[in-house]
């Protein structure tokens, strides 16, 4: 997989921002927190066509997938997987309520070229995000309506490739006086392979599509406001394998579905001597599952179909002002309303609300150092107050390197399924409303640096301890008369889920760097070491001790540019048994037609490795994908 350029990656660009880092936008390189940017030009240059796999060579992220593209993806950033990370798609909060736990479910079906720009934040940002966001913040901006340009602008792209693979983008914004709109809309399918390992048998191609259409306006009035909204709707399709004692294709008839909606309106702009910025926001989600038979073999013992609804409204208001040169204090407002309907449940739906008040304290006394606090204080619906915390302190040592470091805390609060899910039958598992939240404390310490010549390098020490972990574990069940629902637990017979006292640990250090190797090439490149340790002192499942990403890019030229990557896993566990590492390579080529279109090469898998991310599933075979693109 080819590994975005650092410059587009680590936070010691001076002309970087972030939006995410906190309450205001602020460069990269004063906000004393790990920050990894993508635009559309890094995407471009990634060896396969899916957002993930250009995530995949950030520093601390690993993925592993089920099978082809469109099959369940997970994303972990410095060992903790997606249900610790908060996902945010154009402004609007695209984690699924409905899920076992909180969590975004679509990584493997995204596509590189609906995304305008990628920027994920590292660390716990409890403090400024509420729950669900121990690891971290993934922003994703498809509309791009901030960077629009006077006038039209129009991009489109169309891919073809290995499993009949085809995608297609469309992206446009018109600036018009003090008004922006803007329109996306994308296409993707393929006949995909077997999600279930091909060598063991499996030869059942699983395929998928999905078609996505956003639109956003913003106006800014002439007393400085500035009014907008923007909306989402996305539909998915796709095959999934049965389960036995390993993946298997199965009787061949299980599919999934998905539709997603998001929208928001929000306003900002200046009174009073303070910045004020408000937006509500909606998410919805529709998930399907339907196996109309299953195999003999199968966990499951008939068929099934499973449906799963959710939908969120959030209300999030801020306040900022500059108290003196060196001073800016921001207060704000939150509270979000989660309804989930499954069969699972109890009556069929299930409500949670959290809401939290919080403040940002930010200092910088001089031009060399940046200090921020965040404090808050959240209220949830099951489980009542919780506190968070985080600080982080950028310091410019000189022109060419700056230090930095973060301290914070974090929670995962239930979710609705780990609180009141029935799952009845032979060994039945009952949600535990008396569940609290998972809590966290993380630390990290980092040096960015920049040499005359042009290199960059990076180095990031992160250590993050989790607590309160929401487990399986066995009960007794009573029985109630009327509803024949299991009403209660006891150790014993059946299962349900419980706080479980005892540390996670998850340390180690990233190693990013950039390096040219005189007027032709160039060297970037990123390395994660990471330990983990579970309060039984077992490595953790599916995180690998070594993350090693390595890029060659050359100019053939003045309009062509070609790079050869490598991603080497190493020492990663699953369930129970050590998998063997591996090496992946990728290529890519991009050669400018004009000065406003290019065509592009991906080779996936460049020399036709056999490996697998997760145990028993297969990865992609070599596979070429042709590319145009124009902006114009």
């Amino acid at each position: 997989l080819a590994a975005p350029q650092l410059s587009a990656q680590e936070a010691f660009q001076l002309d970087e921002i972030t939006v995410s880092a906190g309450v205001t936008v602020a460069p990269i390189a004063r906000s004393g927190v790990s920050v990894s940017t993508l635009d559309s030009a890094d995407l471009v240059q990634a060896s396969t066509p899916s957002l993930s796999g250009a995530l995949a060579n950030l520093p601390g992220v690993n993925v592993t997938q089920n099978g082809p593209m469109g099959s369940t993806a997970s994303v972990s950033v410095r060992g903790l997987s997606e249900r610790y990370l908060a996902v945010r798609i154009d402004g609007v909060d695209a984690t699924d309520a409905s899920s076992p736990q909180v969590q975004f479910n679509d990584f493997g079906g995204l596509t590189a070229g609906m995304v305008q720009r990628a920027e994920l934040l590292r660390g716990a940002q409890s403090a400024l995000y509420g729950g669900t966001a121990i690891a971290g913040v993934l922003t994703l901006d498809t509309l791009a309506l901030g960077q629009a340009p006077d006038g039209d602008r129009y991009d489109v792209s169309l891919e073809v490739g290995s499993f009949g693979t085809i995608a297609s983008n469309f992206a446009m914004t018109r600036r018009v006086g003090a008004t922006t709109f803007g329109l996306a809309l994308n296409a993707a399918q393929a006949d995909g392979f077997s999600s279930a390992e091909e060598n063991a048998g499996n030869t059942e191609a699983d395929g998928f599509e999905r078609s996505r259409a956003a639109f956003g306006v913003q106006h800014a009035l002439a007393n400085g406001w500035v009014l907008g909204g923007n909306l989402f709707r996305q539909i998915s399709s796709g095959a999934f394998d049965e389960f036995g004692s390993a993946p298997q294709d199965g009787t061949s008839d299980e599919t999934y579905g998905y539709v997603s909606t998001g929208a928001r309106l929000f306003a900002q702009g200046q009174a009073w001597g303070w910045d004020h910025s408000v937006q509500y926001s909606y998410f919805g989600s529709k998930r399907s599952l339907v196996s109309p038979t299953v195999s003999p073999t199968s966990v499951f013992s008939g068929p099934y179909a499973s449906a799963f609804d959710s939908k969120r409204n959030a209300l999030r208001y801020t306040a900022s002002r500059d108290l003196t040169q060196a001073v800016r204090l921001s207060l704000g407002a939150d509270g979000t309303r989660d309804s989930v309907k499954t069969t699972a449940l109890p009556g069929g739906n299930a409500i949670l609300q959290q809401g939290g008040v919080f403040a940002e304290l930010g200092y910088s006394p001089t031009e060399q150092l940046d200090l921020s606090v965040v404090l808050r204080r959240d209220h949830h619906s099951s489980f009542g107050g919780f506190n968070t915390g985080r600080l982080a302190v950028a310091y410019q040592l000189n022109e060419q390197t700056t230090l930095r470091g973060m301290a914070s805390t974090g929670y995962r609060p239930p979710s609705s399924n780990e609180l009141f899910a029935v799952y009845p039958g032979s060994f039945p598992t009952t949600g535990n409303p008396d569940l609290g939240p998972e809590t966290s404390k993380g630390f990290e310490l980092g040096v960015d640096h920049r040499y005359d010549s042009g290199a960059k390098i990076a180095a990031t020490a992160f250590f993050t301890a989790t607590d309160d972990a929401i487990t399986y574990t066995s009960c007794q069940y009573a029985i109630d008369p009327v509803t024949q629902f299991p009403t209660g637990c006891l150790p014993g017979t059946s299962s349900t889920y419980q706080n479980v006292s005892g540390i996670t640990q998850r340390k180690g250090y990233e190693l990013s760097g950039s390096l040219p190797l005189g007027a032709v090439f160039s060297l970037d490149g990123s390395y994660t070491y990471l330990f983990t340790r579970s309060p039984s002192r077992a490595p953790l499942r599916r995180t690998p001790r070594h993350d090693l990403n390595l890029a060659l890019s050359a100019k053939l030229g003045a309009d062509t540019t070609a790079r050869l990557s490598m991603q080497r896993i190493g020492n990663r566990p699953d369930g129970g048994t050590m998998m063997p590492d591996y090496d992946v390579y990728g290529f890519s080529l991009v050669h400018r037609l004009t000065d406003s279109a290019e065509a592009y090469l991906r080779i996936e898998n460049l020399f036709d490795k056999q490996y697998q991310t997760i145990s028993g599933y297969g990865t992609s075979d070599r596979a070429f994908y042709f590319g145009l693109r124009a902006s114009f």
